[in-house]
């Protein structure tokens, strides 16, 4: 659906990705080899995926029209935006959220809190600066209308409960290439 969506409308924001532009991309990939070469690496790249030469210049151009797509879409973005430092604590049930919640408020440090009812103990608690549009929707809603200090109530996500802590806010945060790279590719999508 996302390319069929692609090959639709975005020609008419960033162009149209040519046979020959599909082609370059592919020396590109298979690391700018020139004749024989290229071709048996060609070759051995459609028999692998059990795939044509033209559908592999199909799949190309999807690609360049995504990074074309996603290459406008960052430079359309503002330098800034509001950013708030967001701490999660991922839990397996209802009750360990609810228990993170109450320790929290009584000023436990959250980190540990997350160690110890944390449904996955790699899991970053530290989710650092972010601004709403990088947020997921049930983290957006379970953030909103929050201040620095502030604990979230519990917010399914998936088979989890999420408790978040907002560090600090910050309006008119510089945007990272990080931040400008998912929000043009959240964009794109």
């Amino acid at each position: 659906v996302r390319d069929a969506v692609l090959f639709k409308e975005a020609p008419a924001l960033v162009g149209e990705v040519s046979d020959s532009d599909a082609d370059a991309k592919a020396r590109e990939v298979l690391g700018n080899l020139e004749g024989e070469a290229y071709a048996d690496a060609l070759q051995a790249v459609l028999q692998r995926a059990g795939i044509e030469r033209q559908q592999y210049r199909e799949i190309l151009k999807s690609r360049l029209l995504a990074e074309r797509l996603t290459e406008r879409f960052r430079g359309e973005l503002p330098e800034a935006m509001d950013q708030r430092h967001v701490l999660r604590v991922r839990t397996p049930s209802l009750v360990n959220a609810e228990r993170v919640i109450e320790r929290a408020r009584a000023g436990e440090d959250f980190t540990r809190l997350g160690d110890q009812y944390g449904a996955d103990r790699q899991l970053q608690v530290d989710l650092g600066w972010t601004p709403d549009d990088l947020l997921l929707p049930d983290a957006k809603q379970a953030l909103s209308g929050l201040g620095a200090g502030d604990i979230s109530a519990p917010a399914m996500s998936g088979l989890f409960f999420d408790v978040y802590k907002v560090v600090e806010l910050q309006a008119g945060r510089p945007l990272s290439d990080e931040q400008r790279d998912a929000l043009a590719d959240r964009r794109v999508d």
